[in-house]
């Protein structure tokens, strides 16, 4: 049960990490161009 809870809640913050990485790293290719 806990694990589940933590699976529901993890996405959303992983989630949202993993984007806040990927538009750094866009934005770094755009600066870098």
């Amino acid at each position: 049960m806990v694990d589940q809870d933590k699976i529901k809640v993890d996405p959303k913050g992983f989630g949202k990490w993993k984007k806040t990485i990927k538009e750094s790293k866009e934005m770094e290719r755009e600066i870098q161009k």
